[in-house]
């Protein structure tokens, strides 16, 4: 942790309900705790459901064809998180916001957070405007990097051209998704830390200081009254850096 003090630290902040929060200072700064108030759910009517709801629905969603996703995320039983500020599938937040609390929906295809494939990414090129160095290398499979930076991958060759497409491996893939919206609850008004916050709210914000937040932010997500995450950085020199400068 002490390499990162000279630049920044990676952080995790959690909205916890009707749990005990604390917010992990920098050494020689104080802890602080503060015992989160109980409140009763709040109906906020039939359909749109504004961002920065929380709401609580249980799902099942089940991967289509033969896509197979890495566990970033839980696909079934109870969720909470808040609408439309990360967390979960774009896909997921969007349905949640025209469901009414008790609704159920099944069979619906969720984009699995990688878009759909663009057929404007997928180019025939001709062997002779490349170079008889890199046609001798090239064969589906192999991956290129174009001058704009993108990367794309070799599907098919032939005796006069070969052609690349420049879409996300996982372009295209989905869900097929069960959903039940079970609660919908007026979120808090403040989402970063503020010493002398509104203490009206039944939500609290924690900070924590972590090494990396990839793996620490879906633990956070699974802890009992957490409702949602955020991750970032902070104590360092650069305004607003970004992953690459960090890490």
């Amino acid at each position: 942790m002490s390499s990162l003090l000279s630049f920044s630290f990676a952080i995790c902040s959690v909205f916890v309900h009707d749990a005990t929060a604390f917010t992990l200072l920098p050494p020689g700064a104080a802890m602080i705790a503060h015992r989160c108030a109980k409140s009763s759910p709040i109906r906020l009517g039939a359909a749109k459901h504004a961002p920065g709801s929380i709401v609580t629905i249980d799902c099942d969603l089940q991967p289509e064809g033969d896509f197979v996703p890495e566990p970033l995320i839980d696909t079934s039983g109870k969720l909470t998180f808040v609408l439309h500020r990360g967390n979960y599938l774009p896909g997921l937040h969007d349905l949640v916001s025209d469901m009414d609390v008790g609704q159920e929906v099944q069979g619906v295809s969720l984009d699995a957070g990688w878009g759909e494939r663009n057929p404007q990414l997928v180019v025939e090129l001709q062997k002779s405007k490349v170079g008889q160095e890199v046609t001798s290398q090239i064969k589906p499979g192999v991956e290129l990097y174009m001058a704009n930076g993108m990367k794309a991958t070799v599907t098919d060759v032939s005796k006069d051209t070969f052609t690349i497409d420049a879409n996300p491996p996982l372009a295209g893939a989905s869900y097929q998704a069960r959903v039940k919206l079970l609660n919908v609850q007026e979120g808090p008004k403040e989402t970063e830390f503020i010493a002398a916050g509104d203490d009206s709210s039944p939500f609290q914000l924690a900070t924590f200081a972590l090494g990396c937040f990839w793996g620490g932010e879906l633990d956070f997500m699974r802890q009992e009254g957490v409702v949602g995450t955020k991750v970032g950085y902070t104590q360092g020199t650069v305004e607003n850096p970004t992953y690459e400068q960090v890490c």
